[in-house]
């Protein structure tokens, strides 16, 4: 195994990292002392070694201060910080377990690894393989062993053959130990191997081999069962490897900005090694660049594939052997197959479900396939049936849709019910006769028009029901002030009249005490509702250093620093006696109705009190309660303007809602598409979930297999402050033109479903008259839009639909989601980013899917970045279409629908419709821009079609067109005059 042992030379500079209050947070040393963080070399300079276990041992001999180890390496010399000392971590027959942790065995002590290392570790290794084992190991002890109260080194362990990283970092991973890193087999991986600088070190070695013969570990090789092989597509260079010549050369000019990415394009334009290099060589020649840019590409080493060693361009040499430039295969999921039934038997399926769920008593999910018809299910089941419904819908313009379909329904039923008596009278005790509306709360438009003090009356705890509206409670007879607005108040008329109709909300109030659900038979939940059920806040810890008098003041400063260390020092009677001395200071002002608005707001005046700091002390007693995920702490580091990097604090406090508005009903239906089935049983323990799903029949799916609409392509994420800001801005700005080209050129009506950020730039710059923009996670319930020409659109009616970009916030933040959901469980699992696993788009193409250790946080980043994708993708009401819709999804995620073809981001950015476009004079003449790259398309995308646009044209345009799509209406779409197969 290659290990190379560095040594650093340059030093890069410290990045601080402050607490709130501005001091610095440092390194505790294990003999007590606090030093700022090691500023470890920008510059390695070292020596490969080719080792076997044996040899181990002799690496971390005489190892100093600023050296380390580096698994993997590359031959003797200068290993730079701008790159990874080795792209690909070959073969290897040593494994390396970081052991960060582990608790000690019984009778195991720090004292006993103090008193006797060895036999202390050779307990820890019995536990961690077994008694007697039979591994040749090489144990060094980390700068804490031994001053932390677990166990922690670097175990070296011999394998009898070799194995890719990958397949060991796999099952290390399988193990389920929170101790070991699965990572230490990451390609460049530094071990920090230099003996702590510390006064009186207890350890006179910290290096133990254990050689029990000279066996080896037989490592299973992890299986492929039930996977398919796929082809990974051709993945970009990194951009901060071999960084060479970044001021300008001699000749005035960049040699394409880095040696690998020429390199890498040379190789991926089918060049063999020597043509790759002598394009290169000749790229210095053309713009003459300096005699030291020839010397840093100088490795005598390599020989040239045509015989003889290169002293000029080995090192070019070196990465066209290493880069990944070629397709390689993987091992991965099978493509998502759509399910084998019909329209009519999954709506079959559903009816049956509900007629027996409405009997009877609990709570229901229904997972619906979206266009299967749950919304009139809905509407069926609660107006032909003479029962008492309160509906939830996710937002109110959803609320008002489904109110106007029941009440058309009601109206249907209302006559054919009085055809058939010929009497009213017959009728009129019934629900019929009642009227569906959507229920709006205070601060919906021309509803409450005392909004500013109500606001402020809700954050100081006043009922604002009865001491600003005037509604009396039981009991208080009419003896109660009323508001001055009321006779014209909406929201008044709206609660007076509360009897007189059927009710649909927004699912925001389930977790409200409200009368709109006391005497319902039955309460139907139309998509979303767990989201309105997950209670958290991030409070800035520096609010815990805010001046508070006598105990209160002493205690906060205590909170501040064990959620800091990450330590509790403080006891359930503190924290308990902090809440109360918070809740004192509540304000607990007396408002009457007549009382102006002004006034209201200053009385309401929170002073001291803040919530924030509240919401602490509560979670750090249900930490005592026995609750696991109530409180977290964790440090977000920006840059500002000026460039200058500032590190904040906050705790995350969260919370399980409860559904207070179900708590008197006894059947409560769940209709949902894409719902986190492991939240909702986290609320509801007992429900009983039917999982109803139909085909996409009509949708034509195309996905890149390659990066297309990330936010770094689109927008600047350089602050203005750098000196590459307006370079970058240029850039961006380009390539939102590019996309907004392509999207105004696409045949009929199109959605676009992206960031908001992306939107904004878009419409900031173009114009669109047939394309609508959504936003990531916000889609749920919409069926009609509308486009800036001014037509109205149902999403069966659509032409396109595009995903640009993929919705994927980062893991602190669907932990914290997790948190919200499951707080009284196990502690959520953290992570630096998610693994990729391998899933098939089509034809053998890999995607990937995100995965989470935490199933529960898993299930979140699911339903965030897969099911709020298939959101969008199910407007288009793909079980019902009647006309052939596109899909265009601009990522390579695996999402649950089954992809027609995939294809690469620059054949993508040449599609029209069904059609690519493999002629640059028409790709200019349709997307407005002479797009190059023809010959690279055509390694992906083979011809099916020419076609003529032109009397006397001779030479024809050549294009591919989808297959299944209607090539006559193809050709007359792009205005062609005739057309053959190519």
């Amino acid at each position: 195994m290659l290990i190379s042992r560095v040594s650093g030379a340059k030093k890069q500079p410290i990045r601080k990292q402050l607490r709130p209050d501005g001091t610095e947070v440092k390194r505790v040393l294990p003999d007590g002392r606090e030093v700022s963080p090691v500023d470890w070399p920008a510059r390695w300079y070292g020596h490969t070694h080719d080792v076997g276990i044996n040899e181990v041992a002799s690496l971390y001999s005489g190892i100093k201060s600023h050296e380390c180890l580096i698994l993997g390496g590359r031959p003797d010399g200068r290993i730079t910080g701008d790159e990874r000392p080795d792209f690909r971590l070959p073969p290897v027959d040593m494994m390396v377990l970081d052991v960060d942790g582990m608790p000690y065995a019984d009778g195991c002590t720090d004292e006993t690894l103090i008193a006797d290392p060895r036999n202390t570790i050779k307990r820890q290794l019995d536990v961690m393989f077994g008694e007697n084992n039979p591994l040749h190991c090489v144990v060094a002890l980390s700068s804490r062993a031994g001053f932390s109260g677990t166990f922690r080194a670097h175990v070296w362990v011999g394998l009898s053959t070799t194995h890719n990283a990958p397949d060991i970092a796999a099952l290390q991973r399988k193990q389920g130990h929170d101790y070991l890193d699965a990572g230490i087999f990451q390609a460049g991986r530094v071990l920090f191997a230099a003996p702590p600088d510390i006064e009186n070190d207890p350890f006179e070695t910290r290096v133990f081999e254990f050689v029990n013969e000279g066996l080896v570990f037989d490592l299973p090789i992890a299986s492929t069962e039930g996977m398919v092989a796929l082809t990974k597509p051709v993945q970009r260079g990194k951009f901060n490897l071999y960084q060479m010549n970044a001021e300008l050369l001699n000749a005035g000019e960049f040699i394409s900005e880095q040696c690998f990415n020429f390199v890498l394009s040379a190789k991926r334009a089918g060049l063999d090694e020597d043509a790759a290099v002598d394009a290169l060589r000749g790229e210095f020649e053309r713009i003459n660049v300096p005699q030291k840019t020839w010397k840093r590409m100088a490795n005598p080493r390599m020989r040239s594939t045509t015989g003889g060693y290169d002293a000029s361009l080995g090192e070019a040499r070196r990465m066209f052997r290493k880069m990944r430039a070629g397709e390689t295969t993987v091992y991965g999921n099978a493509a998502y197959v759509e399910p084998q039934t019909t329209l009519d038997a999954a709506s079959e399926a559903l009816r049956r479900a509900v007629a027996a769920q409405i009997d009877e008593t609990g709570t229901f999910l229904n997972k619906v396939t979206l266009g299967v018809g749950k919304t009139h299910e809905i509407v069926d089941l609660v107006t032909s049936n003479d029962i008492k419904a309160l509906i939830l819908a996710p937002s109110h313009e959803r609320c008002e849709e489904i109110v106007d379909r029941l009440n058309d329904a009601r109206e249907r039923r209302l006559w054919s019910v009085l055809d058939e008596v010929g009497q009213f009278d017959e009728i009129e005790e019934t629900y019929l006769e009642r009227p569906w509306a959507a229920w709006r709360g205070r601060s919906a438009e021309g509803m409450c028009s005392r909004l500013p003090a109500v606001n402020a009356a809700f954050s100081a705890g006043v009922s604002v029901h009865k001491h600003i509206c005037g509604f009396p409670s039981e009991g208080d007879g009419d003896m109660v002030e009323r508001c001055p607005a009321i006779s014209t108040c909406a929201y008044a008329d709206q609660v007076m009249n509360f009897w007189r109709n059927n009710w649909v909300a927004p699912v925001a109030m389930i977790s409200h005490l409200s009368r709109i659900a006391s005497g319902v038979d039955v309460v139907i939940i139309d998509e979303g509702c767990v989201d309105n059920l997950a209670g958290g806040r991030s409070v800035p810890l520096e609010d815990m250093l805010a001046p508070r008098d006598g105990i209160l003041g002493q205690l906060s400063h205590q909170a501040h620093g064990d959620l800091l260390k990450g330590k509790r020092t403080l006891t359930l009677e503190q924290v308990t006696e902090a809440l109360d001395l918070e809740l004192e200071a509540k304000p607990t002002p007396h408002i009457e109705p007549n009382m102006t608005d002004d006034e209201i707001v200053e009385r309401c005046n929170p002073g001291s009190y803040r919530s924030g700091c509240v919401s602490i002390w509560r979670g750090l007693q249900s930490e005592f309660a026995g609750g696991q995920n109530h409180l977290h702490t964790w440090a977000h580091t920006y840059k500002e303007e000026t460039g200058e990097e500032v590190t904040r604090w906050y705790a995350d406090v969260a919370w399980r809602k409860k559904a207070r508005l179900l708590e008197k009903v006894e059947t409560v239906l769940l209709f949902d598409a894409t719902p986190n089935i492991c939240a909702v049983k986290a609320h509801w323990p007992d429900v009983e979930v039917v999982d109803v799903q139909a085909p996409n029949m009509n949708l034509d799916v195309v996905q890149v297999q390659d990066a297309s609409g990330k936010a770094s392509q689109l927008l600047n994420q350089l602050p203005k402050s750098d000196p590459n800001y307006k370079a970058e801005e240029a850039r961006v700005v380009k390539a939102r033109a590019k996309i907004a080209k392509w999207l105004n050129a696409q045949i009929g009506y199109t959605i676009v479903v992206t960031k908001k950020a992306h939107r904004e730039a878009l419409e900031k710059e173009h114009t669109f008259a047939r394309v609508s923009f959504a936003h990531h996670g916000n889609v749920e319930g919409q069926d009609v839009w509308e486009f800036p020409d001014g037509t109205r659109l149902h999403g069966a009616a659509i032409d396109n639909l595009v995903v640009l970009g993929r919705n994927t916030p980062m893991p602190y933040v669907m932990e914290q989601i997790a948190r919200q959901h499951h707080c009284d469980e196990e502690p959520i699992k953290q992570m630096g980013w998610y693994r990729t696993e391998h899933w098939e788009l089509a034809n053998g193409i890999a995607g990937y899917r995100l995965r989470h250790d935490d199933p529960r946080v898993d299930a979140v980043i699911h339903n965030v970045a897969v099911d709020g994708q298939m959101q969008a993708i199910g407007r288009m009401r793909g079980v019902r279409r009647m006309k052939r819709g596109r899909v265009f999804i601009m990522h390579s995620m695996r999402l649950d629908i089954a992809v027609t073809e995939c294809v690469t981001a620059a054949a993508m950015m040449r599609r029209v419709g069904d059609v690519t476009l493999l002629s640059r004079k028409e790709v200019d003449r349709v997307f407005g821009t002479g797009e190059g790259g023809a010959s690279r398309t055509l390694k992906h995308v083979e011809a099916t079609h020419k076609y003529w646009r032109e009397a006397g044209q001779t030479q024809p345009y050549r294009c591919a067109i989808a297959v299944g799509a209607d090539v006559d209406q193809c050709m007359s779409e792009l205005g062609a005059l005739r057309w053959s197969a190519a």
